[in-house]
């Protein structure tokens, strides 16, 4: 496992969190 991959997926969390809170 790359560490590439763990910044794309650490990155993709913050999204998704921001999105929740936005949309709430």
């Amino acid at each position: 496992m790359s560490i590439e991959l763990v910044h794309i997926c650490r990155i993709a969390m913050a999204a998704g969190h921001a999105l929740l809170w936005n949309t709430q």
